[in-house]
């Protein structure tokens, strides 16, 4: 049996590892740990803030001060930090 490897180009290595961070933020923002109403974001507010922490926009649904704690507000700025190294390095 011959199984043929999929070569993936360099677009698609930087958007899968795109895509891969930003649903690991999201999931992440999800967690009752993250926001201060210990229920966490809802999964379209969560993926709408990850992109945006990502892609270095700044566009956000709630208020960051009120809405997140220190760990959601950490997982903002780590996702805003791997996104600017993201957007350095091409």
């Amino acid at each position: 049996m011959n199984l043929k490897k999929k070569n993936l180009t360099p677009a698609q290595y930087l958007v899968s590892g795109y895509f891969v961070i930003i649903m690991l933020g999201s999931l992440l923002l999800m967690l009752p740990a993250a926001t201060n109403d210990g229920q966490g974001l809802g999964a379209i507010d969560a993926v709408f803030t990850a992109t945006s922490a990502t892609c270095v926009t700044g566009l956000i649904v709630v208020n960051t001060k009120e809405a997140f704690t220190i760990f959601g507000s950490t997982v903002i700025m780590l996702l805003i930090q791997i996104g600017g190294l993201g957007i350095m390095s091409m």
